[in-house]
C-alpha cells in the first residue's frame, strides 16, 4: 500500500476509538501512516477486554464498559456467538429463515453492563478529539453516534461503522438511519462491504444469489469543512488517512485544495513540506506495481491453467458458505 507521507503529521498523535473491540487487530495501514496512533478500545465483555489488554499492552487501552447515547445500566443479551451479542434481541422469526442465522443469535443470557458516552467519558481520561470512529455494536451504533455528538461536530475525520439493511435485532435502526444522521455532519459514504446470507430453501450446493443483509460503510468527512486556518492539520491528517484505506484521488484533492490556498493557510515551511510530500507521493503512485509487471506472464499457457483451477476452487467453496461476502 502506497501511503502520502507528510513528516510533521507523522510526528502528531492520531486517535482511534473502536467501540465492540472484540477480536480487534491493529489495522497496519494506519499505524504506517500514524507511528504515534492511540487506540482506546470500548469492550462489554470483561473477560474479552482483558485479553486485549493483556494483548496488546503499552499500545492500545480498552475499557470493560459499552458505548450509547447516555452513562447508565442496560440489559445485553449474551448470544452463543458472543460477537452477536446486543442491546436489541436478535430478530429470531427473520434469522430462522437463513442457513445458521438462528444458531449463532440465540441468546444464552441476559446481563447487565454499565454503559456511558464518548462525549461525557473520554474527556474525564484526557481524550479531547476523535480522528477515527470505530463502531461495530450489533443495532446500538446510532445510540454511539448520538452520544458523541460533540466529536462530530469538531474534528473527526472518518466513521467505520456496522450497518444493517434488514431488522436482524427487533427495532434495531437501519442503513438508512445511520446513514442520514453521519451525513448531517459533512461526512460522506466512500465505501461499502456487503454480507449476504442465503435462505435455508436451497441445498448449499446450488448456487444463489443470497439476501443482503449487513456490511460495514466507511465515511470520510468533506476536507471544506477544515477550511479555517485553525483546522488545517485535521485536513492535512484526513488526506494521508484517505491514503491509508487507498482513496488516492481524495488525498490528492485534498492536497491541491491546501496548496491552491498557498499562504492564506499554510506557512512557508508548511507549503514547501506539502509540495515535496505531494511530488513525492505522485511519484510513488506513477510507478507500475507488481501486478502490471505480472500480467504479461500470466498470459501465458501454464498460469491460466492454474488461474482457472483456483477460480474453480473459490466458487466451489462459496457456494458453501452460508454467509457471502461481496
Amino acid at each position: 500500500m502506497i501511503i502520502l507521507k507528510i513528516p510533521s503529521a507523522r510526528e502528531i498523535p492520531f486517535v482511534v476509538v473502536d467501540c465492540g473491540a472484540r477480536q480487534f487487530s491493529i489495522d497496519p495501514n494506519v499505524s504506517e501512516a500514524f507511528p504515534r496512533v492511540v487506540i482506546i478500545g470500548f469492550e462489554a465483555d470483561a473477560e474479552e477486554c482483558a485479553r486485549l489488554n493483556r494483548l496488546y499492552e503499552g499500545r492500545c487501552k480498552f475499557f470493560p464498559v459499552a458505548v450509547g447515547d447516555r452513562q447508565g445500566k442496560r440489559n445485553l443479551f449474551v448470544t452463543r456467538s458472543p460477537e452477536c451479542s446486543s442491546f436489541l434481541r436478535p430478530n429470531m422469526d427473520f434469522l430462522s429463515r437463513f442457513t445458521e442465522g438462528e444458531a449463532a443469535a440465540e441468546v444464552v443470557e441476559t446481563t447487565l453492563v454499565p454503559v456511558v458516552s464518548l462525549d461525557q467519558y473520554l474527556p474525564e481520561m484526557g481524550i479531547t478529539h476523535i480522528d477515527l470512529l470505530k463502531l461495530d455494536v450489533q443495532g446500538a451504533e446510532l445510540d454511539i453516534l448520538r452520544g458523541s455528538r460533540g466529536f462530530l461536530q469538531s474534528d473527526v475525520l472518518a466513521i467505520h461503522v456496522e450497518v444493517e439493511f434488514s431488522e436482524m435485532y427487533q427495532g434495531q435502526p437501519l442503513f438508512a438511519d445511520v446513514d442520514a444522521y453521519i451525513r448531517d455532519f459533512q461526512f460522506t459514504l466512500f465505501d461499502l462491504s456487503r454480507v449476504r446470507y442465503r435462505r435455508k430453501t436451497l441445498p448449499p450446493k446450488m448456487d444463489t444469489r443470497a439476501q443482503l443483509l449487513w456490511g460495514d460503510a466507511l465515511y470520510f468527512r468533506d476536507y471544506q469543512y477544515f477550511n479555517s486556518r485553525s483546522m488545517k492539520q485535521n485536513a492535512i491528517k484526513l488526506a494521508v488517512l484517505a491514503s491509508a484505506y487507498g482513496f488516492h484521488d481524495y488525498a490528492m484533492e485534498i492536497l491541491q485544495h491546501l496548496l491552491s490556498k498557498g499562504r492564506e493557510v499554510l506557512a512557508d515551511s508548511e507549503l514547501t513540506e506539502l509540495e515535496r510530500s505531494s511530488q513525492t507521493y505522485l511519484s510513488e503512485l506513477s510507478r507500475p506495481g507488481r501486478l502490471a509487471r505480472l500480467v504479461p506472464l500470466i498470459r501465458l499457457a501454464p498460469f491460466r491453467a492454474v488461474m482457472h483451477k483456483a477460480v474453480q476452487l473459490h466458487r466451489l467453496v462459496e457456494r458453501r458458505k452460508p454467509a457471502q461476502t461481496d
